[in-house]
């Protein structure tokens, strides 16, 4: 843990949120709800800006920069809260040779993407991702917790070591050109999908229809849970089905509530031992070459105390509290 002191002529009360803008060797700080959202105008291409834990407002994005919060979940190892940004927005980027990377926030409202190439987000934690006018390719998810997911128009989507609750693909026919291929994932399919391809994942059906991984989907070495006669899996190569998710996970799942996802998916032993991965690891979002781990990588600016008294020089100091 590391405390950074820094001058400022701000007399307000004190306030929680942080928000620092690196640009090249060069560190600016805000301060407030508005502190994403004042650093965000502040940025160019290219740029980091990290957000401690609290609350921010939300902002459209369209400039490919690098955005990290504090984490997706509160962890209280570490004594940190999540990093939230609530409400509606949308991203929209077309710069082909800088991309989007975000990692480590709680979207609570609906991630709207309209035209975006080569994004990639790492433990975050999204309620609403979808599709506005255009179309997203090459999207990579890594460690993230998807409430609903809406594939329509965004081609060539990868996931590693995910949760994706209520997986669609946006239509009600052929969905070919919205190929998703997803490694080590647990995913519950609401809608039929024609182009996805699983690797050492875990497969609910959910409550829709028969045979929802159809066409060119295939599945490799996962689990299906599947309470009908019908499997999920139209192809699949080395696949086990069980009949229910307490068959499968060693805690209770409520599938009713999508908060159950923000617990971890411990497989039980003997499914482990059964079920092995392509790769010899367990099955699931604790296996593979990423396993699940919702804490962030980086250094973050935790929370923020301001001097009650000012400087000879009539400023206050203000210390940033830093997790390394």
């Amino acid at each position: 843990m590391t405390l950074l002191c820094v001058s400022s002529m701000i007399f307000a009360q004190l306030q929680t949120q942080v928000a620092t803008l690196k640009h090249g060797n060069n560190i600016n700080v805000f301060y407030g709800q508005d502190a994403f959202k004042d650093a965000y105008d502040a940025a160019v291409s290219g740029d980091i800006i990290t957000l401690s834990s609290g609350t921010f407002n939300a902002t459209d994005i369209n400039k490919p920069i690098t955005l990290r919060g504090a984490g997706c979940m509160d962890d209280d190892e570490q004594n940190t809260l999540a990093t939230v940004i609530p409400g509606t927005f949308s991203v929209s980027i077309s710069d082909l040779s800088n991309y989007l990377t975000i990692e480590g926030i709680i979207f609570e409202g609906e991630f709207g993407f309209d035209y975006l190439v080569n994004p990639t987000f790492v433990r975050c934690s999204f309620d609403v991702i979808h599709w506005r006018n255009y179309s997203t390719e090459n999207a990579q998810f890594i460690n993230c917790r998807i409430n609903h997911y809406n594939s329509c128009n965004m081609h060539n989507t990868t996931f590693r070591n995910c949760i994706i609750w209520d997986c669609r693909d946006g239509y009600s026919g052929d969905t070919a050109d919205n190929a998703i291929i997803a490694y080590n994932s647990y995913i519950n399919i609401m809608q039929h999908h024609t182009n996805l391809t699983t690797y050492n994942c875990i497969l609910n059906k959910g409550t829709a229809g028969t045979h929802l991984m159809t066409g060119s989907s295939v599945a490799y070495n996962c689990i299906e849970i599947c309470w009908y006669s019908n499997d999920v899996i139209e192809t699949g190569y080395n696949c086990w089905r069980y009949g229910e998710v307490y068959d499968v996970f060693e805690t209770y799942i409520d599938e009713s509530n999508y908060e159950w996802v923000t617990e971890p998916l411990i497989l039980k032993d003997e499914v482990i031992e059964q079920c092995l991965g392509t790769d010899g690891t367990q099955l699931g979002i604790y296996g593979g070459a990423a396993p699940y781990n919702a804490r962030p990588t980086y250094m973050v600016p935790n929370r923020s105390t301001v001097d009650q008294q000012s400087t000879p020089e009539g400023k206050l100091n203000v210390h940033i509290e830093v997790l390394e």
